[in-house]
């Protein structure tokens, strides 16, 4: 799945490649999933009997790649094609949730989904119906197209919030920190960093535990 890269932005090489996420419609596709999985961990002479699952919602929003050089924010991107996308730092870093700086002087690449509070799509509506300008269709929309702004001061009026839920890259770990190894250990990493992750995710070791907390979602 590929995006088209605006001609407006400085374009952005992606350091390592961005992929879009697969989807599945019933428990069975889920169960033929966790068998392939399986398959292919076993096919390539590792255990796979300790398999476990982090399970987080899919943020409906605009994919970030956010990096990191020597602890200090440098350059905020979408995801475009993949293999590049569109420089959009000056709008990321009016994102509240991300830090400017983090707490060690490290290397990072990672990845989050933003997006807008039903709160901040509703006031933004009444704001340009107000004026006489076309409203925004969805929430996604409109997260998209204010980090798309030419103009950072726009960006940083609509409240923007952000999810991180990937390391793509990492270097110059402190010592009193573990380099993580798992998709939990990295949201644990994460939230040490100060990034903001969703505090909803949770580590399931089945794959009945998984549809089991989808089910509890899907109710609320």
């Amino acid at each position: 799945v590929g995006g088209s890269v605006s001609e407006t932005f400085a374009k952005v090489p992606h350091q390592v490649r961005q992929w879009s996420f697969d989807n599945i419609f019933s428990y069975d596709e889920l169960a033929e999933w966790d068998k392939r999985l399986r398959r292919i961990i076993t096919e390539a002479d590792r255990d796979a009997s300790d398999l476990s699952y982090v399970v987080e919602h899919k943020i409906d929003g605009l994919k970030l790649i956010i990096e990191y050089e020597k602890g200090r924010l440098t350059r905020t991107s979408t995801r475009g094609n993949g293999r590049g996308g569109e420089n959009v730092t000056h709008t990321g870093q009016t994102i509240s949730s991300l830090p400017h700086i983090l707490p060690y002087p490290i290397g990072l690449i990672c990845v989050g989904g933003v997006w807008l509070s039903d709160t901040e799509f509703k006031r933004i509506n009444a704001q340009r119906k107000k004026v006489g300008e076309a409203l925004f269709a969805n929430p996604r929309n409109a997260a998209a197209g204010s980090l798309r702004q030419l103009d950072p001061e726009v960006a940083a009026k609509r409240n923007l919030s952000l999810t991180v839920y990937d390391i793509d890259w990492l270097e110059n770990v402190p010592k009193n920190f573990t380099k993580p190894t798992t998709q939990w250990d990295e949201l644990d990493f994460l939230t040490k960093l100060g990034l903001p992750t969703n505090p909803q995710s949770k580590l399931c070791q089945t794959i009945e535990q998984v549809q089991t907390y989808y089910e509890s979602w899907v109710e609320k």
